[in-house]
């Protein structure tokens, strides 16, 4: 975040520039997404730019398993070659029952360039969203 660079028209504060991962810079672009799923399989929920950061400051997922099985919803972060790097949130359920949870990180999550930001869902009779919350910056 650039602040005024003449020091004499300082007042209370110094200005401060972007903490990595906790304090987004000035010319961040804040991020707020999610996805929606009804059958089994998996969605892109965001993907940052060539160039760019996204800061995953916290996520939520709500699930709805509506027949009893074995079934999982996850957020997790995949790179360029689709291979999963890491799980955000996970929910595995075996009853008829819901869940909703929210997670933030501090500091944010980082994910590069051309990393995708996926929901994952096994089984069809479930219902699932998604969110993530964060901000995007240049690399």
């Amino acid at each position: 975040m650039s602040g005024e660079a003449n020091q004499v028209k300082w007042r209370g504060v110094q200005p401060v520039a972007g903490i990595r991962g906790v304090w987004p810079s000035i010319d961040a672009v804040r991020v707020v997404t999610g996805q929606y799923r009804t059958t089994a399989g998996t969605s892109i929920i965001y993907t940052p730019a060539a160039g760019k950061i996204l800061f995953v400051s916290s996520v939520s997922m709500t699930t709805l398993n509506k027949v009893v099985q074995a079934s999982q919803h996850n957020i997790r972060v995949r790179n360029v070659a689709d291979v999963d790097q890491f799980y955000v949130m996970y929910h595995y359920m075996w009853l008829q029952e819901s869940i909703n949870q929210s997670q933030p990180f501090m500091p944010a999550i980082e994910v590069p360039a051309g990393y995708d930001v996926i929901m994952y869902q096994s089984a069809a009779d479930m219902y699932c969203r998604s969110f993530i919350f964060g901000w995007l910056e240049d690399a």
